[in-house]
């Protein structure tokens, strides 16, 4: 719940988002807010929307913080598989499929 403190503190409409190059088009906000956490706006109408300031700078605060921490090397991560699914079998691979040779189906086998 926001406080008395960061309702005077004021917030952004959505023009000023984009003004400031926080956000580049609503399909950016949306993604921004579903993917990275962008704070939900404070309806204030029927179609008006209001991003509290201090939300807002707590969130390029944080992905700020996020910038400065070490990328992790590729030695560190956990192994992970080339392929995901199950491993293919001799006989899937060897599976036949039929093939349609001058006007006939005839039986061949798929490498």
């Amino acid at each position: 719940m926001l406080t008395d403190n960061e309702i005077v503190l004021g917030g952004y409409r959505y023009e000023d988002l984009q003004m400031l190059r926080i956000i580049e088009n609503r399909t950016d906000l949306n993604r921004k807010q579903k993917d990275l956490g962008f704070p939900r706006p404070v309806k204030t109408g029927k179609s008006q929307a209001w991003f509290p300031k201090s939300e807002v700078h707590a969130w390029l605060r944080l992905r700020a913080a996020l910038r400065d921490v070490p990328a992790q090397s590729v030695e560190s991560r956990a192994p992970c598989s080339v392929y995901s699914g199950k491993p293919r079998s001799i006989a899937a691979r060897a599976r036949k499929s039929k093939v349609k040779v001058s006007g006939q189906f005839t039986n061949r086998t798929i490498p």
